[in-house]
């Protein structure tokens, strides 16, 4: 199992300095079987808006391929466009 972390947030910032749009998610990849992986996005913070709650199903090779390509996929939510975005990928060890 690999887990990251993948944030969302606005340029525009508020009288605090935090940013005024800010969502963060946990990504969880594990096996499937021989051919798959699934990938898991859980949302962190409050108003983060939710992904699809069935897991990410790819062929990719290695766990951090399959959590760049969810984060991908979920960098093209309707809500999350224009934002900019950062992945943290903790490898498993």
């Amino acid at each position: 199992m690999t887990t990251a972390i993948a944030t969302f947030h606005s340029d525009s910032l508020d009288g605090m300095g935090i940013p005024t749009r800010f969502h963060r998610y946990l990504v969880i990849e594990t096996p499937f079987n021989d051919t798959y992986r699934a990938i898991s996005i859980t949302p962190l913070t409050d108003g983060t808006p939710r992904y699809k709650s069935a897991p990410i199903m790819t062929k990719e090779k290695t766990p951090e391929k399959a959590i760049k390509y969810a984060f991908e996929e979920l960098q093209k939510h309707s809500d999350l466009r224009g934002l900019k975005s950062d992945l943290s990928i903790n490898p498993s060890k």
